[in-house]
């Protein structure tokens, strides 16, 4: 045997190995990832999916087009999302309510003396004077509205729950963070949504530009 053929034939052991590693990985990813979705479901039943885009852009303004995993979303048993709403369910943190009320404590104070809420919002936001500022009247109608929804999801679920349920989401993104996405693209395919549910996991066709 020449040498180009002990190359040859050293090439395709090569790309044996490399085939069955990507196999391995690609079982012991979806493995990995169905045990994590059990954990994730048991601890926070009041999840019923997540889902998350996987694509590679048709094209990128010149750069490289190269496939990724987007972000995970997930739904909640109540939430007020449509079917596969780009943004999933949202919780409201204790923290941005305490923020919320201030905010809104804010405007009322400055209720009593309008230019010297427009001095401050110029200050902290760098406007000119030429630029038009958010009348008073409509902060303090979206900083209400703000509070309003926070208080709209403190009379559906605990901040307790709050803690537990993005905490549980945060853990479980961790573990698909963990996986390459060469392994992602080859275990679920292109241009899909991915959905994991307790029923299991499916995938769908996902249309871009």
């Amino acid at each position: 045997m020449n040498t180009l053929e002990r190359l040859t034939q050293r090439f395709h052991q090569l790309n044996e190995q490399i085939e069955q590693a990507m196999a391995q990985m690609k079982s012991d990813s979806i493995e990995l990832l169905g045990e994590a979705a059990k954990e994730m479901f048991s601890a926070a039943p009041e999840i019923t999916k997540v889902y998350w885009v996987q694509r590679t852009p048709y094209h990128n303004d010149g750069e490289p087009c190269e496939f990724s995993r987007l972000d995970i979303y997930y739904t909640l048993e109540q939430g007020e999302t449509y079917e596969y709403d780009e943004e999933g369910s949202y919780l409201y943190t204790e923290e941005e309510y305490k923020q919320a009320l201030r905010a809104l404590e804010e405007v009322k104070e400055r209720q009593a003396n309008p230019v010297e809420w427009e001095a401050a919002y110029r200050k902290e936001h760098r406007l000119r004077d030429t630029y038009r500022i958010e009348p008073l009247h409509e902060a303090l109608e979206r900083r209400q509205k703000y509070v309003d929804e926070i208080e709209a999801q403190r009379k559906r679920i605990s901040w307790e729950d709050v803690n537990r349920i993005t905490s549980v989401f945060s853990a479980f993104c961790k573990t698909i963070d963990m996986i390459p996405d060469d392994v992602m693209k080859a275990a679920f395919g292109d241009h899909v949504r991915v959905i994991i549910t307790k029923n299991g996991v499916e995938t769908e066709h996902y249309e871009h530009d």
